[in-house]
């Protein structure tokens, strides 16, 4: 008979594992009671969810013991969900990450969300965990990258009439389609470089506070 130490090992801390291990497999498997009801109901996160290649080992901010850390997951769904999506997720760059995790806040080191799924579950799994998701700054502003394109209907082609009649014209057009969109990504570098200065503006902060403390 395995000792509780051998059935439930000692979650990874620090950076998430390249290769699935453990916890990986046992979100996927899937052996919580709770679980188990929720996987069976066509619609949910989990049934979505139960045929997704495994592509990490979740790394965990703090060392927990493995039997407790199995105990709390099976005692929410919303820890069960989050396990999962931690392990079959896409990572979001940290400077991408939602406000939580840039803080160093839940359990897991990274920020991962279900990429596609917002209609399901609309905040990383760190911060679903423990049904917490309304601290996610995902919520009202999901990464640029993975924003769901709106569905339109197939173009219809063009009215011909509508178009313009002279070479002189059609330059004039080309030339204002052109400026709008680099008006548009001449706007994205700008948030790009926001971006880039807080963050290393909050390490400037964190180190000068470390070095006070």
């Amino acid at each position: 008979m395995e000792s509780p130490a051998e059935a439930y090992p000692v979650p990874v801390v620090g950076e998430d594992e390249d290769q699935p291990g453990f916890w990986a497999h046992s979100a996927l498997n899937n052996p919580w009671p709770r679980g188990r009801r929720v996987r069976e109901r066509p619609g949910t996160l989990l049934h979505t969810l139960q045929t997704a290649p495994l592509r990490r080992e979740p790394g965990l901010r703090t060392l927990k013991n493995g039997e407790d850390f199995y105990y709390t997951i099976g005692t929410k769904t919303a820890n069960i969900e989050a396990l999962l999506v931690q392990s079959v997720g896409e990572r979001i760059d940290i400077r991408e990450a939602c406000d939580f995790c840039q803080l160093s806040q839940g359990p897991f080191t990274s920020c991962v969300i279900a990429a596609g799924l917002r209609h399901l579950l609309l905040t990383c799994a760190n911060c679903h965990w423990g049904s917490k998701g309304k601290q996610c700054s995902f919520i009202t502003q999901p990464p640029i990258a993975h924003t769901a394109i709106p569905q339109t209907a197939t173009p219809e082609m063009p009215d011909m009439s509508e178009m313009p009649k002279t070479l002189k014209e059609l330059d004039e057009t080309l030339a204002k389609e052109i400026l709008a969109r680099d008006s548009v990504m001449a706007l994205l570098h700008d948030h790009d470089r926001r971006i880039e200065e807080l963050v290393a503006t909050k390490a400037i902060m964190q180190a000068s506070e470390q070095e006070h403390c």
